[in-house]
């Protein structure tokens, strides 16, 4: 059965976060579920992010987030960390937080190429399974 990945690309800012950057801990945000239920919207856009999320884990659709939010980079476990509140870490790894510096490269060109090099090694994997079933 030839499988193919399907992914969903979300940018953070102004996409599922509400504002356009943010700082991960605050004096008023004590807690990651404090922060999240602030920058996702409330409690009502929160469960509706979350539930979409998990619909589209049990579809079997690979989840990437491509951001331009520099907390991606210089504060990346903390920011999986926000993240693992809304997606469980089996779900999401390290890889799927993407940042992207906008000023060299355009976000699209990044999506091309997970997609191309998850691509690649899917071709490659069956190719292998493929092998070794003819060898039975």
């Amino acid at each position: 059965m030839d499988h193919k990945q399907r992914y969903a690309f979300f940018d953070w800012d102004y996409t599922l976060n509400v504002y356009g950057g943010f700082s991960l801990i605050n004096k008023k945000n004590k807690t990651l579920d404090d922060t999240l239920l602030v920058l996702l919207g409330g409690k009502e856009r929160l469960e509706n992010i979350r539930n979409m999320l998990q619909f589209l884990i049990n579809h079997d659709v690979k989840i990437y987030i491509i951001t331009a939010n520099p907390q991606a980079d210089h504060n990346k476990e903390l920011f999986l960390s926000l993240i693992h509140r809304l997606i469980d870490n089996a779900h999401f790894s390290a890889q799927q937080l993407v940042y992207v510096d906008t000023y060299k490269t355009e976000k699209y060109k990044i999506i091309h190429e997970i997609i191309s090099r998850n691509n690649k090694s899917t071709h490659k994997r069956q190719r292998i399974s493929k092998n070794r079933t003819e060898k039975r």
